[in-house]
This record gives C-alpha cells, sequence and structure tokens, in this order.
C-alpha cells in the first residue's frame, strides 16, 4: 500500500457563505454553510457583534500569529490579552 496525492479534479472548493436567517429561542441565528460538521453551523446575532468589535485581534489568531504561544501552553494554562 503507498500514499498518493488525490489529483486537484476530486479535490472540491468549498465556500462558506452565509446561507439563511432563523430564530431560536427568540435568539436571531445566521447559518453559514460550508466544510463543517453537519455542513455549517448557527451563529447568534449576539456572537456575530461580538466577532466583528474583535475582528482584528481574531485576523492575527486565524493568520497565526498565536500559534506559537498557544501551543506552549499546558492544559490548564490561557494566554491573556
Amino acid at each position: 500500500m503507498k500514499k498518493v496525492k488525490k489529483s486537484q479534479e476530486e479535490e472540491k472548493e468549498i465556500i462558506n457563505k452565509v446561507e439563511s436567517f432563523s430564530k431560536f429561542k427568540k435568539a436571531r441565528m445566521a447559518r453559514i454553510s460550508g466544510n463543517f460538521m453537519k455542513g455549517g453551523f448557527q451563529l447568534s446575532q449576539n456572537k456575530v457583534k461580538a466577532v466583528l468589535d474583535n475582528i482584528e485581534v481574531l485576523k492575527k489568531f486565524a493568520n497565526g500569529e498565536f500559534d506559537k504561544e498557544i501551543d506552549e501552553l499546558q492544559d490548564d494554562e490561557i494566554l491573556e490579552l
């Protein structure tokens, strides 16, 4: 048995996008589709606001700027900003 790379024809490009809006227990929700478990996830309006308020720090996190420091943490430690 040997490992081989999949051809690019077999790989699907999945684009994350806002698929719909709904209401759950009086909270306004957005459904984002993509390559996640169950094909997407729900996000409340309040959580979206919190993300937008912290977008610059979250961009740094997503781009790996904190990876080294986070990887050095033990299970019961946190990295405070």
